[in-house]
């Protein structure tokens, strides 16, 4: 097993979910911008912009087509995964 150090947000950590196929992570912070990585090699592959609050919780569909996010700004967003849209 090898160690991989993802660095990315500029405050904690509040979730992370892997998608069911094992090959992207999920990260959601308190600054605001849920983040999708690469498990293999932890490169970042898109951002999430929209929320003005700590970002709680996030699950992704089955299929990794979307991405839903609930905020403390007393949103839940509907993300597109590969748009970001």
């Amino acid at each position: 097993m090898r160690t991989t150090v993802i660095k990315g947000h500029e405050r904690p950590l509040t979730c992370l979910r892997y998608n069911s196929c094992g090959d992207l992570l999920f990260s959601c912070a308190k600054d605001h911008t849920p983040t999708v990585w690469y498990a293999d090699n932890g490169q970042r592959f898109g951002t999430y912009r929209g929320h003005n609050g700590a970002v709680w919780c996030c699950d992704i569909s089955r299929d990794s087509s979307r991405l839903i996010t609930s905020s403390a700004d007393q949103t839940a967003k509907l993300w597109d995964l590969k748009s970001g849209k």
